[in-house]
């Protein structure tokens, strides 16, 4: 798993990812509204991730692995336990040749968790969706600062999704509360499209995104 951050901290059950004649990543989104000044140019080494695109089937390539078909599908390695189990798979062995089922992101996260809480993973997927939309971005402003600890400053677009991510799961998180559920996960994930919508405050320019998608991962394993 990705290392610790500086912050702790949506596919839906009707959007799978758009067909593709590949395993290859779409390209990256709408660059943040930023000036010269700001942001310096993004390092090769350091490109965002593009937003998850991936047929409902894919073909596995040499090289392929679990974490890297999760990584170019719903923009984290973290949700590879998630697709083998889908799959019905081991982790190791993974062949050149084989075909995987990539389900939109809600059904992974239904799979995982009790049946009472099933009907919590349609926000939270909500969530996931508006917040993958402006991942690229993000991770472009945030990578293009020296690592460590850096400043984002959403455009209005992206300040739109985080505000709806955050508006999402808020009502599942206030559920499990009241439910006396222990987990903090989702609460942290809220807590962290605030503080990006707000651009203010400091925050991992290397994990600031991963440790979102953690929440989510970690949080829906807490529900079984």
């Amino acid at each position: 798993m990705a290392p610790p951050s500086a912050i702790a901290p949506a596919p839906s059950a009707t959007s799978s990812a758009a067909p593709s004649a590949t395993a290859s990543a779409a390209p990256p989104g709408t660059p943040p509204e930023t000036t010269a000044s700001d942001v310096e140019e993004t390092p090769p080494s350091a490109q965002p991730t593009a937003p998850p695109s991936c047929p409902s089937t894919l073909r596995v390539e040499k090289g392929d692995s679990f974490e890297s078909i999760t990584n170019r599908c719903y923009g984290s390695r973290t949700y590879q336990d998630l697709l083998v189990s889908h799959n019905h798979h081991e982790r190791k062995g993974l062949r050149a040749g084989e075909t995987l089922k990539i389900p939109p992101f809600e059904t992974l996260a239904r799979e995982q968790v009790a049946a009472k809480w099933a009907s919590e993973m349609s926000a939270v997927a909500a969530s996931y969706t508006h917040f993958v939309r402006v991942q690229p971005e993000i991770e472009k402003q945030l990578r293009a600062q020296k690592p460590g600890a850096g400043n984002y400053r959403p455009s209005a677009t992206a300040k739109r999704e985080l505000d709806a991510a955050a508006s999402a799961l808020r009502p599942v998180v206030e559920h499990l509360r009241a439910a006396g559920v222990r987990t903090k996960k989702f609460a942290q994930a809220v807590q962290a499209f605030e503080q990006l919508a707000s651009g203010e405050g400091s925050v991992s320019t290397d994990y600031a995104t991963e440790e979102i998608h953690q929440c989510f991962s970690y949080g829906i394993s807490a529900l079984k």
